[in-house]
């Protein structure tokens, strides 16, 4: 997703991830309000504009999140989080009779 993007159910990340020795990825979920990021998906393959993950909306509440992506070398020194902040928006099924 792209900053102040609208999205809903399963999104697809994508991106690029890849730093000199590399080790792995993880891609991070938050609310704003919040100081701790919670881990939707990681990888330990290079990606370069490729899907690094799906992340399921279908389980929170609307509103606000900040989605980040933090690539780690092999020696666990991680990179600054890219980070863009994203409108959630949860779509209910209605039963019908």
């Amino acid at each position: 997703p792209t900053e102040g993007q609208t999205v809903s159910n399963v999104v697809e990340v994508r991106g690029t991830a890849d730093i000199p020795n590399f080790g792995f990825y993880k891609i991070e979920m938050k609310r704003p309000e919040e100081t701790i990021w919670q881990t939707i998906v990681a990888g330990n393959e290079v990606k370069i504009d490729e899907v690094l993950g799906l992340w399921d909306t279908r389980r929170l509440f609307s509103g606000t999140y900040q989605l980040g992506l933090v690539v780690v070398d092999n020696e666990a020194r991680a990179s600054a989080p890219c980070v863009v902040q994203v409108q959630v928006m949860v779509i209910s099924e209605t039963a019908t009779p």
